[in-house]
């Protein structure tokens, strides 16, 4: 057989990826002690397969080894319940069976499967057929027996029927003597009597169904209540005594949602493997049950060995199963256009695999009917798509084919909101078109006007209102203000929210008074100024835009699908609540997958009467009811037919299919004439009809040539339809232009608004590029038009270089961009930078002389519009030399221009002679804007003929780090000693000073701030002499030693010479930058001389050597608490005497010390500096000895005690 898409639904005895199973299956089988063994999975997990893969395999095994003796007889039971559809109120129902009803069928199967003749004691039997030839060998048995029997115990009865037989031969000649053949003759025809009325005697009485016996079913006895398995016990031993079944596998049972019933055949397990009776043991029963079927610990118990079964398909892989179906009909030569997007789509919604293979099917099937055998054009996807949703929601698609059901209501929905949204945005057209209008019609244009306005009005023309208030009395400081009224933020409604009760105001003669408040005239202009707040934020174009947008999204609507409609607004809006919880159609019409063209994918076809829509046409034209502009007509010249010409006078009339078909005829005919003189009247019906229809016609020349015959002020109108987007406007020009003849073009002109109309836009040229060139240029002749915008994109060059040859535009930023755009486009992106270089480029006479006559208009008029200009160097300094006179307009190129001039010479220089201060205001302008070159050339010439001024200043500070490294060749030391007295700030003449060496340096060091000094010390720009140290240290004693740390090598080679001081000496001596030797130098020759208390604190930190001579020294000019310290960093130039003499000098415990005269004790506290101290004083003999006299409750000594030794 070939091959075939089609796949039946049963489960395969050949899964994949299955071998596990069938080994686990294989081990429980062969395991004696597993009686119960579950095969647990989904629905649709493919439970089944794997049985019939196994059973088989076991047949395999049986055709290769006859004496397989593993091979176990089996057998299947199945049981199943179904889903209703929809019950009588609509919900879905199962089909309740319950366990007895289960345990029947399973004894039907049972018994069923085996031939009655291998249980012949069973009660149980089926019907069997009634063979002939069986029949007659038991009447011919019957018979002979019965004849035995007669001869042997009935002679005489058998010898009368003989002699009767033979009688009857003898009558007749020809059978004289044959007796024994007539009898023979008579049995045979009475046998085959007999015999075919006992077939038919036994064929009446047939045996429909089994049934169970009546004393164990029927009867009402004490054993009612048992369950047909224990009531029939005896029959089901007996049944596996006899047929040797060993292998039960029972499925679906657990979709009867009865647990009941496993109970009871787990019971009957056991039963049946207790039998000492049954040989062939153990007796298996293999359950194809769901996983949750029990809860975890029935489950394990209940089953002796479960099989984990993983679903083959579900809703995660259901698509790449539905994909290798359609990879295979591709294989084989079948093509279906579905993509692997719309399966992985569609798939999450499929978890079961006889669905997903029924679905497969029924699509094959319905392709093949719909798409192949009637040739029509149809979706893969689509078709798939319904069939998808026919197998989910079976009921739901039936409803179809009675134009009922959810499908039909979500078009239904579909309807209803296109409906709704035209009539709110009907109405959002009608607000716009009214706020317009009373804007227009309005005298007040602005809201403080209408503000001052109503302040006065509410007043009664009485005076001007003060302010409102909810009290008669005359209180300032009550209420809300007339001047906060007038402040633009305010909200009139605020009035209204207030409720305020009076108006106070000041009258015409300055009085205050009060009046209660005139509530409908405040009203008045509270709707007023909403109406011209509203005009104002959105502005008449946006409001004409709106109403146009809003026009057009109501052409669009109508043919809008239900898709689109879910997709830009949401399914929550579109779509009903009962539609929106059938989740899956609503993804379906949310992907398009189901559409409006529904009904072709079902062989469903409903024809309309096209005839009768015509003649409800007619009717509505004769009851003068209008009907929509696009109402469907089928046989449009019948139609027109039967209408008489006046009843083209009345604007039922009016439909485009009508208009449409007049048009087309060859001649004008006078049906038409009247249509379009009805069209001309200018009214809203007539105009909304021209406006949708000018764009649907295919003769729309014709139209519009007729129309504007007979209608002169067809443009008037137009250009004044405030409510008109510009773009249709220009649309109604274009076609005007391009249709109507110069002589009806002048008529339409009244009052030069076509003129007007062209001068006013600058995208006019863009929106009639469709026309004529030779009629544009026509009509901008005639109108003499000067545009200061213009828009050339697409524009016929015809029409351009009229334009530009004729200077038919002012000089500015956009025409200077257009003449550019089309000499030579490619400069057009350098124009946005470099306005003037790019005139120069273009070498585009007309254009270069027109500027360079007007080139202080061009600067203010494109130059300085732009953001950021990069003009050409050379063009920049031909721009400035040409407008120097404008020495101001030069400075804002400057500002604005994006460059640098490296050499400041070039710039204008042979111009300082006779322009001086012009000059200056240019040069001034670079360095501000920090555009020359960062030089001290640049900067030498500059303060050459202007010094220094705050601009270069300005210029040095910016760009001090660059000039720290330039070459200072140009410098001189008239620049140097400027750049010093300039003042500027530290940190720039920090690096200044470094690269402005004076050549000779002739300053007076004593008239410099000591800032700038400080600065110049520290960068050596003077060298050193004792004189210039003086000059500095009788100023800043700081600055003076760091001039000696910056010269040290000097400073020594005349330190014989230097008048040292105390504070020199201390600074010197610590400085770090000095090094140790030279300080230890200094130490050792002044510090006897200069010696501070700084010197005699930290000498010994530092590293000096100190002596007896410096300690004394030291020791004499230091508080007491200072020569502690001095004291103990210097004990070992100390004798014992020596510190005798010290603690006679000091106070506190150390005093004590000092009291040799006899042997005592003293007590120290435990400190480092005195430990230190009592080692010392027991080292040179001064004490005996000493000990740690006291510990606090950590165990810490605080107290040393030492005993003084006796001076003798």
């Amino acid at each position: 057989m070939g091959y075939s898409e089609y796949k039946d639904l049963t489960p395969i005895n050949n899964i994949n990826n299955g071998e596990e199973y069938l080994n686990a299956l294989e081990w429980a089988l062969n395991n004696p002690k597993v009686k119960n063994i579950a095969l647990a999975g989904p629905y649709g997990a493919g439970k089944s397969s794997i049985i019939e893969t196994y059973l088989n395999r076991e047949k395999d095994k049986k055709n290769i080894y006859e004496q397989h003796k593993f091979a176990k007889k089996y057998l299947k039971i199945s049981m199943a319940t179904f889903i209703e559809a929809h019950n009588n109120e609509g919900n879905e129902t199962k089909i309740e069976i319950d366990a007895d009803e289960v345990e029947e069928g399973i004894l039907k199967q049972l018994f069923y499967k085996v031939e009655h003749k291998k249980i012949p004691q069973s009660r149980y039997r089926k019907l069997q057929p009634i063979h002939s030839i069986n029949v007659l060998l038991g009447v011919i048995a019957f018979s002979v027996i019965l004849i035995m029997f007669g001869g042997i115990f009935a002679p005489d009865i058998c010898k009368n029927i003989w002699n009767k037989i033979d009688a009857f031969a003898m009558k007749y000649s020809c059978l004289s003597g044959k007796t024994v053949g007539v009898a023979i003759g008579l049995g045979i025809v009475g046998i085959g009597i007999t015999s075919y009325l006992a077939k038919i005697i036994m064929s009446r009485f047939h045996v429909k169904e089994l049934k169970l016996p009546a004393d164990t079913t029927l009867q009402a006895s004490e054993d009612a209540e048992e369950s047909v398995f224990n009531k029939n016990l005896d029959e089901i031993m007996y049944f596996f005594e006899e047929t040797q079944y060993q292998l039960i596998f029972f499925e679906d049972l657990d979709r009867l949602e009865n647990r009941k019933i496993f109970v009871h055949l787990r019971e009957l397990n056991n039963l049946l493997n207790n039998d000492d009776v049954i040989k062939h043991k153990p007796i298996v029963f293999v359950y194809a049950v769901r996983d949750d079927i029990f809860t975890r610990e029935d489950r394990t118990k209940f089953f002796d060995f479960i099989i984990p079964v993983v679903p083959v398909v579900n809703a995660t892989n259901s698509g790449e199963i539905l994909l290798e179906k359609l990879d295979d009909a591709r294989r084989h030569g079948i093509y279906h256009d579905i993509s692997q997007g719309f399966v992985l789509d569609v798939a999450p919604f499929i978890s079961d695999m006889r669905v997903l293979q029924n679905i497969y099917n029924e699509f094959v099937v319905y392709k093949k009917t719909l798409q192949t055998e009637q040739h029509l054009k149809l979706s893969d996807e689509q078709m798939m798509a319904i069939i998808v949703f026919k197998n989910l929601y079976p009921r739901d698609f039936a409803d179809i084919q009675g134009e009922e059901g959810i499908i039909k209501k979500a078009f239904q929905d579909k309807n209803s909101y296109i409906i709704e949204k035209r009539e709110k945005w009907q109405e959002k057209i009608e607000y716009n078109k009214e706020l317009i209008e009373k804007v227009s019609e309005d005298t007040l244009k602005s809201i403080k006007e209408l503000k001052y306005a109503m302040l006065i009005a509410i007043t009664e023309g009485k005076g001007v209102t003060r302010n409102f208030t909810d009290s008669s009395y005359l209180r300032r400081d009550r209420g809300t203000f007339a001047v906060n009224v007038l402040s633009d933020d305010f909200d009139l409604r605020r009035l209204q929210e207030k409720e305020y009760q009076y108006t106070v105001y000041i009258s015409f003669s300055g009085s205050i008074n009060d009046m209660e408040t005139d509530e409908k005239e405040l009203e008045k202009y509270i709707e007023r100024w909403e109406k011209l707040k509203e005009y104002n934020e959105k502005s008449l174009e946006v409001l004409q835009e709106e109403i146009e947008q809003i026009k057009y999204e109501q052409k669009k609507l109508s043919s809008r699908s239900l898709r689109w409609l879910i997709e830009n607004d949401s399914s929550e809006n579109v779509l009903s609540k009962e539609v929106k919880d059938n989740k899956f159609l609503v993804f379906l019409l949310r992907r398009g997958y189901l559409d409006e063209k529904y009904a072709n994918y079902i062989n469903y076809f409903k024809g309309n009467s096209i005839t009768t829509n015509d003649m409800n046409f007619i009717l509505a034209v004769k009851n003068q009811e209008s009907q929509p502009f696009d109402y469907q007509l089928t046989k449009i010249k019948q139609v027109i037919q039967r209408l008489q010409d006046y009843e083209f006078e009345q604007k039922a009339i009016y439909n485009f299919q009508i208009i449409e078909e007049l048009l087309g005829e060859e001649k004008i005919s006078k049906k038409l004439e009247v249509f379009v003189q009805q069209l001309a009247d200018g009214e809203e019906t007539s105009w909304q009809f021209i406006d949708e229809f000018v764009d649907k016609t295919k003769y729309q020349a014709k139209f519009i040539q007729i129309l504007s015959t007979k209608w002169n002020s067809m443009w008037e109108y137009i250009s004044r339809q405030n409510t008109m987007t510009y773009g249709r406007q220009a649309h109604y020009l274009k076609l005007i232009i391009e249709y109507v003849d110069e002589k009806e073009l002048s008529l339409l002109n009244v009052e030069n608004c076509i003129t007007s109309y062209f001068e006013k836009h600058e995208d006019i040229l863009q929106q009639l590029n469709d026309v004529s060139s030779n009629k544009i240029i026509v009509a901008i002749s005639n109108c003499d038009v000067c545009f200061e915008k213009l828009n050339i994109a697409n524009v016929s060059a015809d029409i351009v270089e009229y334009i530009f040859d004729n200077c038919c535009f002012k000089l500015n930023d956009c025409m200077v961009r257009n003449v550019i755009s089309y000499k030579k486009k490619n400069l057009l992106k350098m124009f946005e930078n470099q306005p003037y270089s790019t005139i120069i480029k273009l070498e585009y006479q007309p254009l270069t002389e027109y500027v360079h006559e007007n080139m202080k208009e061009y600067i203010e008029a494109v130059v300085l519009k732009k953001t950021i200009i990069e003009d050409e160097k050379e063009d920049i300094i031909d721009l400035l030399r040409r407008n120097l006179e404008e020495s101001d307009l030069c400075a804002s190129v400057i500002r604005l221009e994006n460059f640098e001039i490296e050499k400041l010479a070039d710039c204008l220089e042979q111009e300082i002679q006779n322009k001086r201060d012009k000059v200056k205001v240019v040069w001034n302008t670079l360095l501000e804007q920090n555009k020359i070159g960062i030089s001290w050339e640049n900067t030498m010439l500059y303060w050459k003929y202007y010094s220094i001024s705050n601009y270069l200043k300005k210029f040095i500070e910016v760009n001090v780090d660059k000039l720290s490294v330039e070459k200072n060749n140009y410098v001189t030391d008239n620049f140097a000693k400027d750049i010093i007295n300039a003042k500027f700030e530290d940190s720039v003449i920090k690096k200044l000073l470094p690269v402005l060496p004076m050549k000779t340096f002739d300053l007076d060091v004593e008239q410099l701030p000591e800032n700038i000094l400080a600065i110049m010390v520290e960068c050596n720009y003077f060298g050193y002499t004792i004189e210039y140290y003086q000059s500095i240290a009788e100023r800043n004693e700081d600055i003076a030693v760091e001039y000696i740390v910056k010269n040290q090598a000097e400073f020594y080679n005349s330190l014989e010479d230097f008048p040292m001081t105390k504070n020199v000496l201390e600074r010197l001596l610590f400085e770090q930058k000095i090094p140790m030797d030279n300080r230890e130098e200094l130490f050792e020759k002044y510090a006897k001389t200069y010696m501070t208390e700084r010197i005699a604190l930290n000498m010994n930190a530092e590293g000096f050597k100190v002596t007896k001579t410096l300690f004394d020294i030291a020791w004499e000019i230091l508080s007491e608490n200072q020569k502690e310290r001095l004291m103990i960093a210097n004990l070992e130039l100390l004798n014992v005497d020596d510190m005798e003499k010290c603690f006679g000098e000091l106070s506190g415990q150390y005093s004590v010390l000092s009291e040799r005269t006899k042997r005592c004790k003293v007590k120290l506290d435990n400190t480092e500096n005195n430990r230190k101290l009592v080692n010392y004083l027991e080292k040179i003999g001064y004490i005996t000895s000493s000990w740690e006299e006291k510990t606090d409750s950590n165990g810490q000594v605080i107290i040393i005690g030492c005993r003084i030794k006796q001076k003798r």
